[in-house]
């Protein structure tokens, strides 16, 4: 994952579903598992790609959350909240992004429709 980004090699960072937070869950271990900086880049250029109002200027006026509530997008950004927290690191960004999936997903899964879309609903707005 990590030579696809820097290759820009079909990296799927620009995509808010699964892949992309797949690709975040990726990079992460192999951050933990080596704690080389060099993952801390890639995960900086996919985390600026799912940032929540890099892509709501890219939907052109659909909800953001379409598809998120299905997909790890939300969950990975507080596991890497809390390890970049733990090293002292920046986390301002990060937290208004994944707090503004958490209130698209609510407002679109619970106002909307009460819950109907399933555990990935209730997850992600955890």
């Amino acid at each position: 994952m990590d030579w696809k980004i820097r290759n820009k090699r079909f990296a799927q960072i620009d995509v808010p579903d699964r892949s992309g937070g797949n690709n975040l869950q990726v990079l992460m271990d192999w951050y933990l598992f080596t704690w080389d900086s060099k993952y801390l880049e890639s995960i900086d250029k996919l985390t600026a790609s799912l940032d929540y109002d890099t892509v709501a200027a890219r939907t052109e006026g659909r909800p953001v959350a379409v598809g998120l509530e299905f997909g790890p997008v939300p969950q990975e950004p507080r596991r890497l909240i809390e390890v970049l927290a733990d090293k002292g690191l920046p986390t301002d960004k990060l937290t208004a992004s994944a707090l503004k999936y958490a209130k698209a997903i609510y407002d679109q899964s619970y106002a909307r429709r009460g819950w109907r879309e399933g555990t990935w609903s209730y997850l992600s707005c955890e």
